[in-house]
């Protein structure tokens, strides 16, 4: 019953269940009859696409049809048995284990009722195994005769052993079709004792897409070979395994409950599902050993059977993955992980000190129209790696080597002769002063470059040092003997006109045996001492 808000949102009539149905078997019985496209029929509702696609791309997997959808020897055999492809399959293809009868219990258990009571206090009806199901059927005949056998339901076991029956009678008439007679080695096919230790490999054979992998540090928790995610609940977890192959699980949108299941080795995978197995070589980042890695895996759709790391990388392709792997790892932790070194440092200031006025001088900008100069912003040479870093890696793979590598080559590789010609005639690295010396010139704020200088050096020079052909005057930090801050200045001429003789003073007291003029216009601009300028004199 429902209530009468619910009325109105309810649907007048149900869906048609071909609109909602796993659509294998019809797919496989068109197929039969020579339909590859089921849009070739004339349909009440029209099948949706993606449930055939589904279908189509289980059957090739299952091997009951060709890549256009023509049904096979195998696929005709696997009708034969009226049930569904899966099973089929997996019953056809015990035929080459000796496994038939075995697989007929596991398909019959898998379309008849559990026969394990749900409401029943045994450690029953608290398994995910299918083993626990199969001992019960081969095992335990004797004491079916019980209608309640500590929570076993014995006349449903009756049944499945018979639908188990019927199976094998149609399985045994397959196997003498020219398709399975090559896998029957030893005459006509008779019951065997189910070996447990294939149950796993026989439900893979129908059920690959449901292959599972334990993730990592998690016991309950899998992936499955499809790419979805599931686990086993907490009353089913004394059956844990590194893989299993699930039979049974909800359907919800997150993770799928496993509700039955049978454990498989990675060794049974590579043995005997070496087809379903795709080898290949990806890349990562180890963040632990800030390295990037290549990794040789072998798969079974979306979980990993084996992985081994390649120290030999032969192939271009995976030398250009490393590279980008390496290139990501210096994004994501910053330029400041390589080598800048003051002059690689230098050379992009002033790159972009000169691209910051040419940007917001229009004239400036048209005199050197015909030499436009790169980008080299952190945020641009974060983005241009693949220009600048790449071609100078061979076979670099950790930050550790990269920071082998000498930034400011690498940059200067950017630049054409005529572009570093006119670097240094804009930006000139350091500045002669009256002194003598050569100061190098600070160029970390595009807007106002530095030049830091101890005052005694600069006596005599009437005005403000420029650059940019003088169209950019430089910010003087006047310093003390001891490279102490005095005076910052940007008029160099009215400093030494008015401030200076207020300096002047508190300099004399603190640096007595330095030379403090009275007209810094006509002294003589020295590093040293008033002793050693008297020595020299």
């Amino acid at each position: 019953m429902w209530t009468a808000e619910q009325q109105p949102r309810l649907f007048k009539h149900a869906s048609a269940e071909i609109l909602n149905s796993d659509l294998s078997s019809l797919v496989l019985e068109l197929a039969n009859w020579g339909v590859t496209q089921v849009d070739e029929m004339q349909w009440m509702d029209l099948p949706p696409i993606s449930a055939t696609e589904q279908a189509k791309t289980l059957l090739q997997q299952l091997n009951a049809i060709d890549d256009r959808g023509k049904i096979n020897a195998h696929g005709r055999d696997m009708l034969r048995l009226g049930t569904h492809p899966r099973l089929a399959h997996m019953m056809l293809a015990a035929l080459k284990l000796d496994q038939a009868y075995h697989a007929c219990l596991i398909a019959s258990l898998l379309t008849e009722k559990d026969i394990f009571q749900a409401n029943a206090d045994t450690s029953f009806n608290k398994s995910a195994d299918i083993h626990d199901r199969l001992n019960v059927l081969v095992h335990g005949r004797s004491n079916l005769h019980s209608t309640n056998h500590h929570g076993i339901d014995s006349q449903q076991c009756k049944r499945i052993i018979q639908t188990a029956d019927d199976f094998f009678k149609r399985v045994k008439q397959c196997s003498q079709t020219t398709s399975n007679k090559a896998t029957l080695n030893k005459g006509e096919l008779k019951k065997e004792t189910p070996d447990n230790n294939v149950s796993g490999v026989l439900l893979a054979y129908a059920y690959p897409d449901r292959i599972a992998k334990r993730r990592n540090g998690n016991e309950a928790r899998y992936l499955l070979s499809n790419g979805k995610g599931a686990f086993i609940p907490p009353y089913f977890q004394h059956h844990l395994h590194e893989y299993l192959v699930v039979a049974n699980l909800d359907a919800k949108q997150g993770e799928a409950c496993i509700y039955l299941a049978a454990d498989i080795s990675a060794e049974q995978l590579q043995e005997y599902f070496i087809d379903n197995i795709q080898l290949e070589e990806r890349v990562e980042w180890n963040e632990s050993t800030q390295r990037a890695e290549a990794k040789q895996t072998r798969r079974i759709g979306k979980i990993i059977i084996q992985e081994s790391i390649l120290h030999d990388v032969k192939t271009i392709e995976t030398q250009d993955e490393i590279q980008q792997c390496l290139m990501q790892a210096v994004r994501n932790t910053g330029l400041e992980c390589l080598n800048w070194s003051a002059k690689a440092n230098s050379l992009k200031q002033r790159v972009q000190f000169i691209n910051h006025h040419l940007n917001n001088n229009p004239s400036l900008k048209k005199q050197f129209a015909d030499q436009p100069l790169p980008d080299f912003s952190d945020q641009m040479l974060s983005n241009t790696l693949d220009e600048w870093l790449q071609p100078h890696l061979s076979n670099e793979n950790s930050l550790k080597q990269c920071f082998k590598l000498d930034c400011h080559n690498l940059l200067l590789n950017q630049l054409s002769w005529e572009q570093q010609q006119l670097i240094k005639q804009l930006a000139p690295i350091r500045i002669s002063v009256p002194s003598g010396s050569a100061v190098n010139i600070d160029y970390s704020d595009p807007v106002q470059p530095v030049l830091a200088v101890r005052l005694q050096e600069v006596f005599g020079l009437y005005d403000t040092p420029t650059v940019l052909n003088g169209q950019c005057k430089l910010m003087m930090h006047l310093l003390s003997p001891a490279r102490h801050p005095m005076q910052v200045t940007q008029d160099l001429n009215s400093f030494w006109k008015t401030t200076y003789h207020d300096v002047k003073k508190d300099l004399r007291g603190k640096y007595k045996r330095h030379y403090w003029p009275d007209d810094p216009f006509t002294a003589q601009a020295t590093s040293k001492t008033k002793k050693h300028m008297n020595r020299d004199a």
